[in-house]
């Protein structure tokens, strides 16, 4: 059936971008326990890199909205499914490839808040001394 494997993406790619966003430390429930001026700043540095999936929950119209900027390779998969064999090869190369590069996007994303965070701290620093 068309499309079924799409729904095992999604699902896929909610887990993977939780776990992103729990190790890095900018999941809801993680920034949502700082203090306002930690959190404020954390937000205004996310905000301000165009980060879309840190600090937010993750929902699965997020993720479908992640899914449509590599659409194209998703609706190949979908259609090479109907090839006997080289087709599900090929569409589970494409899933694979849609995941590592949205997982890998993510976590660039976040490293980029994580590292401008830790500057804007190393700077606030030396301020005050």
């Amino acid at each position: 059936m068309p499309g079924v494997d799409i729904g095992a993406d999604i699902t896929i790619m909610l887990e993977l971008i939780n776990s992103i966003n729990k190790k890095f430390g900018l999941s809801p429930e993680q920034i949502e326990e700082l203090d306002l001026e930690t959190k404020r700043m954390l937000l205004v540095i996310i905000t301000s890199l165009g980060n879309e999936l840190a600090e937010q929950v993750i929902t699965k119209q997020l993720v479908t909205q992640l899914l449509k900027k590599v659409g194209t390779k998703v609706a190949t998969k979908s259609i090479a499914k109907f090839v006997p064999i080289i087709g599900q090869a090929t569409a589970a190369g494409i899933s694979f490839a849609s995941m590592k590069y949205l997982g890998d996007s993510h976590v660039e994303e976040c490293y980029a808040v994580s590292k401008k965070f830790i500057n804007n701290q190393k700077a606030k620093e030396k301020v005050t001394i």
